[in-house]
């Protein structure tokens, strides 16, 4: 079992951006957060909660993360409006993965918890 948390400034994420752009973009998120985070409100909280639950993950996962890149963790929503990973990493696949992201003004927090399967 391997247990991640991260917590991440808006802010900081948003000076990134502004400054990187693209750069920073395509190197962190998948084209399909990229395409979610043009249609919402607050983008820089979705891109601050996604990098915290991707920080997360790599912790909780530990050295099983090698050769991985930050774009192939894909969070997404189920329905009813919880994330939770994409399942298309070999990293993930055969463990249960629950993630939590949650915001608060300048700051958004994820914890992510990595079960084997038994």
């Amino acid at each position: 079992m391997g247990i991640g948390i991260d917590i991440v400034s808006v802010s900081k994420i948003e000076k990134i951006i502004d400054r990187w752009g693209d750069l920073f973009l395509k190197r962190v998120y998948s084209a399909n957060e990229l395409k979610i985070a043009r249609k919402i409100r607050q983008p820089y909280q979705f891109f601050a909660g996604r990098f915290a639950a991707k920080e997360a993950l790599v912790k909780a996962l530990g050295k099983d993360v090698r050769g991985m890149r930050l774009t192939q963790l894909e969070v997404l929503k189920r329905g009813d409006g919880s994330p939770f990973f994409s399942d298309t990493l070999n990293c993930i696949k055969g463990r249960q993965v629950s993630l939590s992201i949650s915001h608060n003004d300048d700051f958004a927090v994820s914890v992510c918890l990595v079960q084997q399967d038994v």
